[in-house]
Protein backbone atom coordinates (compact mmCIF):
# COMPACT_ATOMS: atom_id res chain seq x y z
CA UNK A 1 0.00 0.00 0.00
CA UNK A 2 3.22 2.06 0.53
CA UNK A 3 3.34 2.46 -3.46
CA UNK A 4 0.17 2.97 -4.06
CA UNK A 5 -0.59 5.93 -1.65
CA UNK A 6 2.79 7.24 -1.42
CA UNK A 7 4.86 6.51 -4.46
CA UNK A 8 7.24 3.97 -2.44
CA UNK A 9 8.84 6.46 -0.27
CA UNK A 10 7.42 7.44 3.03
CA UNK A 11 9.23 8.79 6.20
CA UNK A 12 8.23 10.70 9.28
CA UNK A 13 8.05 13.98 7.14
CA UNK A 14 5.48 12.78 5.00
CA UNK A 15 3.25 12.40 7.73
CA UNK A 16 3.79 15.44 9.69
CA UNK A 17 6.16 14.56 12.21
CA UNK A 18 8.45 17.70 13.27
CA UNK A 19 11.97 16.86 14.68
CA UNK A 20 12.68 20.46 15.69
CA UNK A 21 12.34 21.19 19.64
CA UNK A 22 11.29 17.77 20.59
CA UNK A 23 8.55 15.13 18.61
CA UNK A 24 5.38 16.50 17.72
CA UNK A 25 2.98 15.73 14.94
CA UNK A 26 1.19 18.11 12.18
CA UNK A 27 -1.98 16.10 11.86
CA UNK A 28 -3.03 19.10 9.01
CA UNK A 29 -0.65 17.31 7.10
CA UNK A 30 -1.58 13.96 7.54
CA UNK A 31 -5.28 14.34 7.06
CA UNK A 32 -4.90 14.68 3.27
CA UNK A 33 -2.40 11.52 2.98
CA UNK A 34 -5.58 9.65 4.86
CA UNK A 35 -8.37 11.36 2.90
CA UNK A 36 -6.40 10.63 -0.61
CA UNK A 37 -5.57 7.04 0.47
CA UNK A 38 -8.97 6.52 1.47
CA UNK A 39 -9.86 7.76 -1.74
CA UNK A 40 -7.58 5.15 -3.34
CA UNK A 41 -8.79 2.52 -1.86
CA UNK A 42 -12.48 2.57 -1.48
CA UNK A 43 -14.26 -0.45 -2.40
CA UNK A 44 -11.24 -2.56 -2.39
CA UNK A 45 -11.30 -5.97 0.05
CA UNK A 46 -8.96 -8.14 1.19
CA UNK A 47 -10.09 -11.31 -0.43
CA UNK A 48 -9.50 -9.70 -3.50
CA UNK A 49 -6.20 -7.39 -3.95
CA UNK A 50 -6.24 -4.91 -7.29
CA UNK A 51 -2.69 -5.23 -6.82
CA UNK A 52 -0.18 -7.32 -9.02
CA UNK A 53 1.83 -10.40 -7.49
CA UNK A 54 4.85 -9.73 -5.78
CA UNK A 55 3.98 -5.87 -5.51
CA UNK A 56 5.02 -5.77 -2.14
CA UNK A 57 7.63 -6.38 0.53
CA UNK A 58 5.59 -6.33 3.74
CA UNK A 59 2.40 -6.72 4.63
CA UNK A 60 0.32 -4.94 7.70
CA UNK A 61 -3.19 -6.11 9.68
CA UNK A 62 -4.15 -4.59 12.74
CA UNK A 63 -7.04 -5.67 14.89
CA UNK A 64 -9.29 -6.64 11.29
CA UNK A 65 -8.81 -10.26 10.38
CA UNK A 66 -11.63 -10.96 13.02
CA UNK A 67 -14.45 -9.29 10.29
CA UNK A 68 -12.94 -10.67 7.35
CA UNK A 69 -15.31 -12.91 5.66
CA UNK A 70 -12.50 -15.57 4.53
CA UNK A 71 -9.78 -15.83 5.76
CA UNK A 72 -8.01 -18.36 3.55
CA UNK A 73 -8.80 -16.32 0.82
CA UNK A 74 -7.21 -13.08 2.62
CA UNK A 75 -4.00 -14.68 3.25
CA UNK A 76 -3.76 -16.25 -0.19
CA UNK A 77 -4.48 -12.75 -1.37
CA UNK A 78 -1.28 -11.14 1.16
CA UNK A 79 0.79 -13.94 0.10
CA UNK A 80 0.16 -13.50 -3.74
CA UNK A 81 1.04 -10.06 -3.74
CA UNK A 82 3.84 -10.19 -0.94
CA UNK A 83 7.14 -10.59 -2.72
CA UNK A 84 8.81 -14.52 -1.79
CA UNK A 85 10.35 -14.04 1.58
CA UNK A 86 7.94 -10.80 2.24
CA UNK A 87 6.86 -9.84 5.83
CA UNK A 88 3.49 -10.21 7.06
CA UNK A 89 3.66 -8.28 10.34
CA UNK A 90 -0.33 -8.35 12.18
CA UNK A 91 -1.71 -7.86 15.73
CA UNK A 92 -4.83 -9.22 16.31
CA UNK A 93 -6.93 -10.29 18.87
CA UNK A 94 -7.90 -14.26 18.48
CA UNK A 95 -9.38 -16.96 20.26
CA UNK A 96 -7.65 -17.82 23.81
CA UNK A 97 -5.87 -21.84 23.69
CA UNK A 98 -6.99 -21.72 27.66
CA UNK A 99 -10.21 -23.03 29.13
CA UNK A 100 -12.88 -21.36 29.81
CA UNK A 101 -11.96 -18.55 28.23
CA UNK A 102 -11.87 -20.40 24.82
CA UNK A 103 -14.97 -21.90 25.82
CA UNK A 104 -16.66 -18.47 26.54
CA UNK A 105 -15.31 -16.90 23.28
CA UNK A 106 -16.87 -19.25 21.32
CA UNK A 107 -20.35 -19.52 22.97
CA UNK A 108 -20.46 -15.74 22.75
CA UNK A 109 -19.12 -15.22 19.31
CA UNK A 110 -22.30 -15.26 17.38
CA UNK A 111 -24.32 -12.75 19.69
CA UNK A 112 -21.27 -10.17 19.28
CA UNK A 113 -20.73 -10.77 16.26
CA UNK A 114 -24.19 -9.66 15.46
CA UNK A 115 -23.68 -6.49 17.63
CA UNK A 116 -19.87 -5.84 16.71
CA UNK A 117 -19.70 -5.75 13.11
CA UNK A 118 -19.00 -8.92 12.32
CA UNK A 119 -15.76 -9.42 14.68
CA UNK A 120 -15.66 -12.69 15.35
CA UNK A 121 -14.02 -13.72 18.91
CA UNK A 122 -12.74 -17.45 18.10
CA UNK A 123 -10.55 -16.82 15.13
CA UNK A 124 -7.52 -19.12 14.99
CA UNK A 125 -5.46 -16.20 13.27
CA UNK A 126 -1.93 -17.86 14.10
CA UNK A 127 -3.50 -21.01 12.56
CA UNK A 128 -4.52 -19.75 9.41
CA UNK A 129 -1.64 -17.68 8.57
CA UNK A 130 0.42 -21.33 9.26
CA UNK A 131 -2.18 -23.18 7.03
CA UNK A 132 -1.89 -20.00 4.27
CA UNK A 133 1.88 -21.24 3.88
CA UNK A 134 3.70 -18.86 5.49
CA UNK A 135 6.36 -19.08 7.98
CA UNK A 136 5.64 -17.78 11.28
CA UNK A 137 8.86 -16.21 13.37
CA UNK A 138 7.70 -14.86 16.28
CA UNK A 139 4.22 -15.22 17.65
CA UNK A 140 4.03 -12.70 20.98
CA UNK A 141 0.74 -13.17 23.22
CA UNK A 142 -0.31 -9.89 25.43
CA UNK A 143 -3.50 -9.67 27.44
CA UNK A 144 -3.53 -13.67 28.87
CA UNK A 145 -2.88 -14.08 25.15
CA UNK A 146 -6.11 -13.00 23.58
CA UNK A 147 -3.95 -10.02 21.75
CA UNK A 148 -0.84 -11.65 19.30
CA UNK A 149 1.85 -10.08 17.58
CA UNK A 150 2.51 -12.12 14.77
CA UNK A 151 5.48 -12.14 12.24
CA UNK A 152 5.80 -14.15 9.15
CA UNK A 153 7.44 -14.60 5.99
CA UNK A 154 5.79 -15.58 2.83
CA UNK A 155 7.27 -18.91 1.82
CA UNK A 156 10.49 -18.37 -0.61
CA UNK A 157 10.49 -20.92 -4.07
CA UNK A 158 8.11 -21.71 -6.46
CA UNK A 159 4.90 -23.54 -4.91
CA UNK A 160 2.06 -21.27 -5.48
CA UNK A 161 -0.61 -19.86 -3.11
CA UNK A 162 -3.29 -22.18 -1.56
CA UNK A 163 -6.24 -21.59 -3.86
CA UNK A 164 -9.40 -21.21 -1.59
CA UNK A 165 -13.21 -21.93 -2.94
Amino acid sequence: LQRLAFGGKVSGRNFGAIYEGGARFDVTRLQPILEDLHTRLAGVVIERLPFAAASFEAAVTSFSFCTVADPAAALGELRRVLIPGGRLLMLEHVHLRWQPGRRLQSWAAPAWAAVAGGCRLDRDTVRFVREAGFSVLRERSHVLGWIVEIEARSPVGLRPPPISG
